[in-house]
């Protein structure tokens, strides 16, 4: 049996109304040497059942719940027999030139490790937001830009080559956010990838989305760095400073949301100390650690009883 060129990865839960718009996206494709795998993330029955599959589709239905993407799109990988990978989240809708553009793309630059698209984001109702993420060009090489920032708005806008993303490792699960950035990031050390700038992907934001979670992602950011600062140098030793610049200010922006959100003193001066110990030339860190002394100190002056009320001062 002859193997389609491209591999559907749909990884789902919950929502059959969202699972059935994405499978009409990718059947309307002007493109058609594709199979689709959908992975569900134990979704109760009655979700599953309202599922739209297609006869040729391929159902596969994790036992346990993640709560995360990742687990279902190594699943996919590993399942897939296409030469090509297409990631479609669950709430996203593809246009219907984006794979034929991307595979044409790919087959016409096989060094590039994968193809990426802008997308144009919408709402629940698919009304597009008047706010859209601005296309920025990875001015210094796609490896430099991709440590600094996600070039990759969604993981509905990727198509890769299967051989990359089992090379570099599939998506890791340890992650507690942002695997789709450390994906890319890993594969854009290795492998030239291929941007366009026309939106050929309706991404749907909305308030119950994984992205939304701010802390996840402060966290992600931190690990994703001090992860990438164990491999970095045998594979682009050039990078490792600026991998270092970026696990700095990742550290300083956890700990800026702990200092803003929470009353986790210990928890916001471990991480400006180490900020300053991995990259000790940058002024904001210093800044914020200043801002931090004096909100400590009023934290404190706050709690302290007066004398006036007859209490007793901590020691």
């Amino acid at each position: 049996m002859r193997s389609p060129l491209v591999s559907v990865l749909i990884a789902a839960y919950g929502r059959a109304d969202y699972l059935n718009q994405a499978l009409k996206s990718v059947l309307d494709q002007t493109f058609d040497d594709y199979e689709i795998i959908v992975v569900d993330d134990c979704s109760p029955e009655e979700v599953v059942h309202a599922y739209e599959l297609p006869e040729s589709a391929t159902l596969i239905r994790l036992e346990k719940h993640h709560g995360l993407a990742c687990p279902g799109r190594n699943v996919g990988i590993r399942a897939a027999r296409g030469k090509y990978i297409a990631f479609l989240d669950v709430d996203d809708i593809w246009l219907p030139d984006k794979l034929e553009t991307q595979v044409r793309a790919l087959e016409q630059a096989p060094d590039a490790g994968l193809a990426y698209c802008h997308y144009i984001k919408v709402d629940d109702s698919l009304d597009a937001d008047p706010d859209q993420r601005r296309v920025l060009p990875a001015r210094d090489g796609y490896a430099r830009g991709m440590i600094v920032r996600n070039l990759i708005g969604a993981p509905s806008c990727v198509l890769a080559r299967r051989d990359v993303l089992i090379e570099c490792g599939l998506f890791d699960e340890s992650l507690v956010s942002c695997s789709d950035w450390d994906m890319w990031m890993r594969i854009a050390a290795r492998y030239p990838l291929l941007s366009d700038p026309e939106p050929r992907v309706l991404y749907r934001s909305h308030p119950g989305q994984l992205s939304r979670r701010r802390l996840q992602r402060r966290t992600a950011h931190v690990q994703i760095h001090e992860k990438t600062m164990d491999w970095i140098g045998s594979c682009r030793p050039d990078l490792r400073n600026l991998v270092r610049r970026s696990l700095c200010r990742s550290l300083r922006k956890l700990a800026e949301f702990q200092m803003h959100c929470t009353d986790d003193w210990s928890q916001v001066i471990s991480l400006l100390c180490r900020a300053r110990r991995i990259w000790p030339w940058t002024p904001a860190t210093y800044v914020l650690i200043v801002e931090f002394v004096f909100r400590s100190l009023r934290f404190q002056a706050r709690r302290r009883p007066s004398a006036d009320s007859g209490g007793t001062q901590c020691r």
